[in-house]
C-alpha cells in the first residue's frame, strides 16, 4: 500500500505522531486567553469604584447635569414649536416647565426630579424661554452631587444650552 493510502493509525505511528508529545502544550488557547482578559477586566472595574470615592458621586453629578441640559433644550424647544413662552425654575428637588397658552397649545406644566442628593446652584431660579428661542436672561446653574460638579449655561441672545460634566 502506499502512505497516502494506508489507514490513519498507519499514517500517524510512521510519520512520528507520539500522542506523549500532543498532551505537553506550550501555548495558551483562545478560551483561556479571553477568560482572563475577563477576570482582570471585573478586578479593574471593581476596584475603580473602591478606589475612587468620588465615582459614584461624579457619575451623578454627570448624569443630573445632562438632565438639567436635556430640560432647558427640551423648553427652548416646546417654546419655538408652540409659539409661546416657556418657563424653566429650579426648585430644591428639581425642576418645573410652564407653558403658557399660546395659539396651538394649552397651558401646560412638567414636573422633573432630580437624583436624590442634587443641588443646582446658580445666577437666577427661573428662565423664560420666548416663541423665537431667545431667553429673558443668561443663565449658570452649577449642578452639583456630593463633591462633584457640573456647569450648564444658557446664552441670552439665541438661547443656546451648553453644559460641561465633572
Amino acid at each position: 500500500m502506499k502512505p497516502g493510502r494506508q489507514p490513519l493509525l498507519v499514517n500517524a505511528v510512521q510519520n512520528g505522531f507520539n500522542h506523549r508529545r500532543m498532551t505537553q502544550r506550550r501555548a495558551v488557547t483562545l478560551i483561556e486567553a479571553i477568560a482572563v482578559v475577563l477576570l482582570l477586566s471585573a478586578a479593574a472595574a471593581t476596584s475603580m469604584v473602591y478606589l475612587d470615592a468620588d465615582f459614584l458621586s461624579r457619575r451623578t453629578a454627570s448624569a443630573a447635569t445632562i438632565q438639567v441640559g436635556e430640560v432647558l433644550v427640551l423648553a427652548r424647544n416646546t417654546a419655538i414649536s408652540n409659539q409661546t413662552q416657556c418657563r424653566v425654575r429650579r426648585d430644591t428637588g428639581g425642576l418645573t416647565i410652564a407653558q403658557d397658552a399660546g395659539p396651538l397649545q394649552s397651558q401646560r406644566t412638567w414636573e422633573i426630579e432630580l437624583p436624590a442628593g442634587t443641588r443646582i446652584n446658580g445666577t437666577a431660579r427661573q428662565i423664560v424661554f420666548q416663541p423665537t428661542g431667545s431667553a429673558d436672561r443668561d443663565i449658570r446653574w452649577v449642578v452639583q452631587h456630593g463633591d462633584s460638579e457640573g456647569t450648564v449655561t444658557v446664552s441670552p441672545i439665541n438661547g443656546n444650552v451648553v453644559w460641561s460634566k465633572p
